[in-house]
């Protein structure tokens, strides 16, 4: 029997509560996607999270982004058809609902990351963690375009075609904003004396 209502529930989204609505359907197809996205969540939240974090310069603006996205993701998870891998897919909604929170908020100079997030990739030599803070300031003065394709180039090791792909632009476009954003990088760490 076919039921009418739409389902909400509230996950737990870096200390807030997300409303989640699902799409009208019987029950048993509302319980059986809040499974599928329960193992998603559990599985790209992280991910996510530090993907939206680099986007956004800053915890608050990156919960924001994760919160857009898995919201996005819980309502389109029924749509998905599998042109793309899963995590290619949850990272193209997790970077443009990063790049609305940037928009939004009209942040053209970004502050730098968390300590926390510094610290996860600083050793324990000072120098290292200075000069790391160097680099992630350097890469919060990119523009959104540039910084978004050098993070996935040099962060999370995609491919040229891959970041066509979640970007949605030709490859071409890909390699031109990689070396523009390696261009600008250079400049800004040389302005801040980080060479």
């Amino acid at each position: 029997m076919e039921c009418t209502f739409v389902h909400v529930a509230t996950r737990s989204c870096g200390g807030r509560f997300m409303e989640l609505r699902s799409p009208v359907g019987s029950t048993e197809e509302v319980q059986n996607q809040d499974k599928v996205f329960d193992g998603v969540f559990q599985e790209y939240q992280e991910q996510v999270f530090n993907l939206c974090c680099r986007i956004t310069g800053n915890h608050a603006d990156a919960e924001d982004a994760l919160q857009d996205a898995m919201v996005s993701v819980y309502r389109s998870l029924h749509l998905f058809r599998g042109d793309a891998e899963l995590s290619t897919w949850i990272h193209r909604i997790a970077i443009h609902a990063s790049l609305r929170i940037c928009r939004r908020r009209q942040r053209r100079s970004m502050a730098t990351l968390p300590s926390m997030i510094v610290s996860q990739r600083a050793s324990s030599d000072g120098d290292d963690h200075e000069r790391l803070q160097q680099v992630i300031h350097a890469m919060n003065m990119l523009p959104d375009d540039y910084r978004v394709v050098l993070h996935l180039f040099a962060i999370k090791s995609l491919r040229h075609a891959e970041i066509a792909k979640i970007l949605g632009i030709p490859e071409g476009t890909v390699w031109s904003r990689l070396h523009r954003a390696r261009t600008k990088l250079k400049d800004e760490l040389e302005k801040s004396g980080g060479r």
